[in-house]
């Protein structure tokens, strides 16, 4: 999910097509989110503690973690 790295009350989510996987990966639907307090850390300490470096987003925008639920909809992963 991602939210303004000024306003992290505006949030987007981004829906896309994506590709079919490649070999040893696998797509999931994510099919429910929660955020929680841990979210709201990382949005509040983004900056302080270099967490917007790691997942790529447009700027001014950050993208923070979430739990949740996803089920897989194409695999190709032997196991």
């Amino acid at each position: 999910m991602m939210v303004r790295r000024d306003a992290l009350t505006q949030v987007a989510i981004n829906e896309t097509l994506a590709p079919e996987p490649g070999e040893g990966e696998i797509l999931l639907q994510i099919e429910a989110f929660a955020v929680t307090a841990n979210t709201v850390t990382y949005g509040v300490v983004g900056a302080q503690i270099g967490y917007w470096n790691f997942f790529p987003a447009p700027e001014g925008w950050g993208i923070v973690p979430a739990w949740g639920y996803a089920r897989v909809i194409a695999s190709r992963v032997a196991e």
